[in-house]
């Protein structure tokens, strides 16, 4: 059934650009579909697209900056610096966009930069209100752990285990930082 749907939504997507094909919302959507499907390439090429129709659009340049932190370091040796720019990007559009310094959190976790981390984690964090989701506090706890605060760290975990996401490869990096953030 989720097959069927992202097969659907691909086939409108498609005809929507068809008809219209500056029309960067279609090519935005697109992109996230290829990217909840695994692909990447596709992703990257409609988020791309959809900046050269709408090039101040914040949340196609924080879709950018995600993809570009999935790249592999050793094969793509800019994406980091590309990832920082497209979230940087974005919060020069949008301030408040929560998901963006989310983004710059990673982006300085990788380049060994936790007191960065660790900032952009916060800020994070806080403008996304009660709306905070597990991996948000999941980049919280890492730059609280990166930078020392150990304490900080082990209650931010404790909001990521209460959160039960179902993924065993996620759970097992969380017991791995519990284990390490003491």
């Amino acid at each position: 059934k989720r097959a069927d749907f992202f097969n659907r939504a691909v086939a409108a997507y498609l005809q929507a650009i068809a008809i219209n094909g500056g029309n960067g919302d279609a090519r935005h959507n697109l992109g996230t579909v290829y990217l909840q499907l695994g692909q990447i390439d596709q992703a990257k090429a409609q988020f791309e697209a959809a900046l050269a129709a709408a090039p101040n659009d914040p949340k196609t340049h924080y879709m950018l900056g995600t993809i570009y932190l999935q790249d592999d370091p050793s094969r793509s040796p800019q994406s980091s610096a590309r990832a920082q720019s497209e979230f940087e990007t974005a919060l020069q559009q949008s301030p408040n966009l929560a998901e963006a310094y989310i983004g710059l959190a990673q982006v300085f976790l990788n380049k060994g930069d936790p007191a960065k981390a660790l900032e952009n984690a916060k800020k994070g964090v806080e403008l996304s209100g009660a709306n905070v989701d597990p991996f948000s506090y999941w980049q919280l706890a890492q730059a609280q752990c990166a930078a020392g605060d150990k304490a900080g760290g082990a209650d931010t975990l404790r909001k990521v285990v209460a959160a039960q996401v179902p993924d065993p490869n996620f759970s097992q990096q969380v017991q791995q930082l519990i284990a390490t953030c003491k």
